[in-house]
């Protein structure tokens, strides 16, 4: 045996450092798309939110049968913007393609394998954000005595999404898609630390139409920008002091540009104005907008369906004074999903409500 301090041998990032990432990272992939895989597809095939299981089975089946262009009409629900569908389109055309093989439409099998595709990307994506920017992170003071190299600490954050019991039951047990969003929010704050803010402004469009909530990546991405391409400040020394007044211009036609052709496919606009509604229904301004021609009317729409402050989770909204006989009834308690549209006070002609305070924030 050769000598050496006890310490530093067989300790678990004595190990991680003598193996090859290249060897580890595709073997912890492997590993967690076949645990994923196994759960939705052998051992739990039958489980998931039935609601939004069958909502992307059912949207997946009507995109392959009347395409992009037909998906939205008045008095068909579906809740999600454009982006997701693509997904689902591909999955529905899967699906009609191997039904005179197999006799039936496959679609509903189909639902759960981006989440766990993307979980897979996902995981990826983070060893490829570590390995990049983790020696600089451990460089900091208080951090210098970690001792582990970027690919390390790159391994360990995958291993640690990639086998976290709540992303794995999220995808391949609840059946949700939180994943794919995630995919394209890592895609996005990667591209905007590496400089490409042109591509930054694209993927927080995408993101946005994967998912409503994910909107919050695009003031991150047009505060960035204008700070580095105009005022010339960077926190990375490689792109400090470099002003370029034309990639302002740049950045924002990429966004505007890919949200309009991510859009046209399914007859959609930012704003289409809803024949017979209320003139000025869109926040007392402007008319009321088509939920089945624009974004804006799809977003209006799908706030308007989920009116709980809090639904089954406890938040700073869920406090013992909103329940019924405190001082702001209809807010909701602990047992009561309450009412986000609930006004709490005006601010000029602006009814300021829970539901507006959250999308502001």
């Amino acid at each position: 045996m050769t000598r050496g301090p006890v310490g530093r041998r067989g300790t678990v990032s004595d190990l991680f450092r003598r193996l090859d990432p290249g060897t580890v990272l595709p073997a912890l992939l492997v590993l967690g798309f076949a645990l994923r895989a196994a759960l939705a597809a052998w051992t739990m095939p039958h489980s998931g939110f039935r609601i939004d299981v069958g909502d992307f089975a059912a949207w997946a089946q009507r995109l392959a049968s009347v395409g992009p262009g037909g998906f939205y009409e008045a008095g068909y629900f579906s809740d999600y913007p454009p982006g997701y569908l693509y997904v689902l389109w591909l999955l529905g055309g899967i699906g009609r393609a191997l039904t005179p093989l197999v006799g039936i439409d496959v679609s509903p099998g189909l639902v759960k394998f981006p989440g766990v595709l993307a979980d897979v990307a996902c995981a990826g994506l983070i060893f490829v954000i570590c390995r990049r920017w983790g020696p600089s992170l451990l460089a900091r003071p208080g951090l210098r005595r970690v001792g582990i190299s970027g690919d390390t600490l790159g391994l360990v954050a995958a291993a640690a999404y990639l086998f976290n019991p709540g992303t794995i039951f999220t995808s391949a047990v609840w059946g949700q898609v939180d994943s794919v969003g995630t995919l394209v929010a890592l895609a996005t704050i990667y591209a905007l630390a590496r400089g490409w803010t042109e591509a930054a402004s694209v993927g927080a469009v995408l993101a946005m139409l994967v998912k409503f909530q994910l909107g919050f990546l695009i003031p991150i991405v047009a505060i960035v920008g204008l700070k580095r391409h105009l005022l010339g400040r960077s926190s990375d020394p490689a792109l400090h002091g470099g002003r370029d007044t034309a990639r302002v211009a740049w950045s924002l036609g990429a966004g505007l540009g890919a949200l309009l052709l991510a859009l046209a496919p399914f007859g959609m606009t930012i704003y289409w104005p809803l024949a017979g509604g209320d003139p000025q229904g869109l926040l007392g301004v402007v008319p009321e907008a088509d939920p089945s021609r624009s974004l804006i009317g799809k977003f209006v729409e799908a706030a308007g369906t989920y009116t709980g402050l809090a639904i089954n989770a406890f938040n700073a909204w869920r406090l013992p004074f909103t329940g019924p006989d405190g001082p702001l009834p209809g807010l909701g308690d602990t047992l009561q999903w309450g009412d986000d549209r609930v006004l709490l006070f005006q601010l000029g002609g602006l009814g300021v409500t829970p539901q507006l305070i959250g999308i502001s924030l």
